[in-house]
């Protein structure tokens, strides 16, 4: 069996297109996880969606938005 290979989150950095700069891992949060609803790989009432889905709009809510435009905070990568 392959050895399934697993970012630290703490320690790996990310960098993110069009001018977006280098972010460690545990501050990106992308929405490519509703792909697996989509596709029926995970229900929309599991446990691991419902966290995503909620730290994606706390991400992306208008208050954090205004905060932060584009820098501090968490940087969110809406692909859903």
């Amino acid at each position: 069996m392959a050895k399934r290979f697993a970012a630290d989150p703490n320690t790996t950095m990310i960098q993110l297109a069009n001018g977006g700069g280098l972010h460690p891992a545990r501050n990106v949060v992308g929405g490519d996880f509703l792909h697996l609803v989509r596709f029926g790989i995970r229900s929309a009432n599991d446990p691991i969606v419902r966290d995503s889905n909620r730290s994606l709009a706390t991400c992306v809510s208008r208050e954090n938005l205004a905060d932060h435009p584009r820098r501090g905070g968490n940087h969110c990568l809406v692909n859903g």
